[in-house]
C-alpha cells in the first residue's frame, strides 16, 4: 500500500496505524514546572507551597546538571541533592 486515505474517523485510522497505551497513572495527575529552578532551595520553595494540593509530578529540566549530558546535580546549586529527593 503507497497511499491511506483518511477523511472522517481518526478511529479508523488508528486501526491502521496503532494506539497508543494509557498513560501511567502518576502521569495524568498535577504537575509542576518551569523554564528552571535555578537552585535547590528554590525547587523546595515551591515544592513546599503545593504540601497544600495533591501535587504528583515537580519538573526539575537540565539545568540541573553540571554540564549537558551529565546526569547528575551540580553541586554548587544543589548542594543536598538526596536530601532533597527524601524530602520531596
Amino acid at each position: 500500500m503507497t497511499t491511506f486515505l483518511v477523511c472522517k474517523q481518526q478511529k479508523r485510522y488508528t486501526e491502521v496505524t496503532g494506539r497508543e497505551p494509557m498513560m501511567s497513572e502518576y502521569a495524568m495527575g498535577f504537575w509542576q514546572s518551569k523554564l528552571r529552578y535555578v537552585t535547590q532551595d528554590q525547587l523546595l520553595e515551591v515544592a513546599r507551597e503545593y504540601k497544600k494540593l495533591p501535587l504528583d509530578v515537580i519538573v526539575i529540566d537540565f539545568f540541573y546538571c553540571k554540564k549537558q549530558g551529565d546526569w547528575s546535580f551540580d553541586n554548587d546549586y544543589f548542594p543536598n541533592s538526596k536530601a532533597m529527593i527524601d524530602e520531596l
